[in-house]
């Protein structure tokens, strides 16, 4: 692990400080998260839904509430299109539960993973047609769906496609209306406009450029909130009375940032601009929940009675919800999110659970396979890593690549092989964009879609060999052998006495963290290990100290509790050594006692640093 410490300008430091009025430590957090003016620092230290921007700011979003009003006063049969992850998840049920409260007929569809695949299905939307569809609304999906949605056209369906994601040619599908700020990004050709809609007099951004910076990172449930955000902030003469009468201007949307947060943390969206917005809000919202199935979340999770942080949804509700649509069918987990019965909620959440567990089996044999093949053939001497295998399960395949992609440092597809047909998901390095790479490829592939980090595909099993020499070219010309090793960014070097409470309490202001905004992580040099050193399941336990060293122990300097998990059989420490640590400082309340711990990310003897 190479330790990087971040340089910044003292003069910003200090005059950061001062403006803000916080210490220069969370000065210098701030301009390493890229916030260097007064302006920019209040608001991501005092996130307020006040700051969203007018959602009327994204493109599309006129001829998309139009339509919807359009098949409000028709009485049309509306259809929400989704993904089976917990963005799509969320993003299907916010739109379902907003949508019926304005008084349209909405009903939902997720494809299953394992039978149809990610995004629009022609025999999806003959079906739509059947059954009356006038208008489908995708979430978190169709971007890439040129041909579904000239399909859905000539059985006169019109589609507004909300995304996030990338599109696969270099023209956008002819949709009635697209919400997808990732096409501005990419500046791909607009389709020509269709279907005579009139904008909205009064509504229209006086210029559409101004907030995009807001809005290129929003997760597929983000963009619906700000597609709601717009139905329901609209002038009350306008359209749309709520559901049973009363004032839609005053409707609290607030109340459903739970589904948001959900969707955005899960998805690794960063949690920067609007995000962190949804993040901090949503996360006291899912504290108090009237939601039915995300309190049975919370209780089948052991999180009933736990202050709800980030870290809860990624590694705890997120999972469960995610693993139904990977195994099986995302409709339980919408089911669970729309359910206002107690008895309901608990049976789904139980069953989400037991599906978690399915999945964390399933996820343990491939896992172990993979680093089966990776040694035995060598593969991580590559710059990129594809493999493949069947019997292993395509829904599981994100999850495998990920943890690969964490050890080697290297872009990672795994696929899984049934009647000659592959079909899985890939994740990549901070410094390559596999989507764009997998995107060169595309005469290999069957299907794909995705962006920088993550992508889907799936191939015939003749076209392998080539896609792996291919991608292994792509990786070899953008990659250095730099990029290849695991690095970490350090915030400051500091030395342990200025690890007080209160600092500690104001580092807690840039909560919520994650992708975007990881935990602050420091760096002390030359510190003791004190005589205490105990190993228990894996994880290391020890004291360091800073200042006085004196032969028989602990001293007159500053010492402090470190713990570093799952590095028992790693890190070999003796007492009275002195060592380097890389940690973040948090508080550990252990039967009423508040205590500052060091959680330690890496430990090293001083000399190799």
């Amino acid at each position: 692990m190479i330790w990087q410490i971040k340089e910044v300008n003292k003069d910003l430091e200090g005059r950061l400080s001062k403006e803000l009025g916080v210490s220069r430590i969370l000065s210098r957090i701030l301009i390493n998260r890229g916030i260097t003016t007064k302006r920019r620092g209040e608001k991501f230290l005092h996130p307020s839904l006040e700051n969203l921007a007018n959602p009327f700011l994204l493109a599309g979003m006129e001829k998309a509430v139009g339509r919807i009003i359009k098949a409000k006063e028709k009485g049309e049969k509306v259809l929400i299109y989704g993904d089976y992850d917990v963005d799509g998840i969320t993003a299907v049920s916010l739109c379902l539960i907003i949508l019926k409260e304005l008084g349209l007929n909405t009903n939902f569809y997720i494809p299953e993973r394992l039978k149809e695949g990610y995004g629009l299905h022609q025999e999806a939307i003959r079906l739509a047609r059947e059954q009356g569809i006038g208008l489908i609304i995708t979430v978190d999906c169709g971007i890439t769906n040129r041909k579904e949605v000239r399909f859905a056209k000539s059985l006169g369906i019109d589609l507004i496609i909300t995304d996030h994601h990338l599109p696969e040619e270099e023209q956008r599908p002819e949709a009635f209306a697209i919400i997808d700020p990732a096409c501005n990004k990419a500046r791909v050709t607009p389709p020509p406009i269709s279907g005579g809609f009139t904008p909205l007099e009064g509504v229209g951004p006086p210029d559409r450029g101004k907030g995009e910076e807001d809005f290129r990172e929003l997760s597929g449930v983000g963009i619906v909130y700000k597609l709601m955000q717009a139905l329901t902030k609209l002038p009350p003469s306008s359209i749309l009375p709520l559901k049973g009468g009363g004032d839609r201007w005053g409707y609290n949307l607030k109340q459903h940032l739970d589904l948001v947060a959900l969707g955005t943390i899960a998805d690794l969206a960063p949690l920067l601009g609007e995000n962190r917005i949804f993040v901090k809000e949503g996360l006291k919202v899912i504290k108090e929940s009237k939601k039915e199935g995300i309190r049975a979340l919370l209780r089948v999770s052991g999180l009933a009675d736990k202050e709800i942080n980030a870290h809860h949804i990624s590694f705890a509700l997120g999972p469960r919800i995610n693993a139904i649509g990977r195994v099986a069918s995302a409709n339980k987990a919408v089911k669970l999110l729309l359910t206002e019965s107690y008895e309901e909620a608990t049976f789904l959440a139980k069953l989400l659970d037991e599906e978690n567990r399915h999945r964390q089996d399933i996820e343990k044999r491939m896992l172990g396979e993979a680093y089966t093949l990776i040694e035995r053939e060598k593969l991580d001497s590559n710059y990129s890593i594809v493999l493949v295998r069947e019997g292993w399960h395509p829904g599981v395949a994100g999850i495998v690549a990920s943890k690969i992609v964490e050890r080697f440092h290297r872009p990672t597809i795994i696929l899984s092989l049934e009647k000659e047909i592959m079909r899985g998901s890939g994740r990549s390095i901070e410094n390559f964009h596999l989507f764009s790479a997998v995107k060169k490829c595309k005469d290999l592939l069957l299907s794909y879609g995705g962006h920088k980090l993550a992508v889907g595909l799936s191939l015939k099993k003749e076209n392998l060999s080539l896609l792996q020499k291919r991608l292994e070219g792509e990786a070899r010309t953008s990659i250095s052998e730099d990029d290849l090793k695991e690095k970490i960014a350090i915030d400051h070097s500091l030395p342990l006495p200025e690890i007080t409470h209160s600092l500690l309490k104001e580092l807690s202001t840039l909560s919520p963290f994650g992708r975007g905004n990881p935990r602050p992580l420091f760096a002390s040099r030359n510190l003791k290990v004190g005589k205490f050193i105990r190993k228990r399941k894996g994880n290391l336990f020890c004291w360091l100290e800073e200042g006085s060293h004196p032969v028989d122990g602990m001293g007159k300097g500053t010492y402090l509790e470190a713990v570093g998990f799952g590095m028992a059989r790693t890190i070999d420490i003796s007492p009275g050594e002195l060592v380097d640590a890389l940690y973040f400082p948090r508080i550990n309340d252990w039967n009423g006692i508040k205590r500052i711990q060091l959680n330690l990310k890496d430990l090293m003897h001083s000399a190799q640093t």
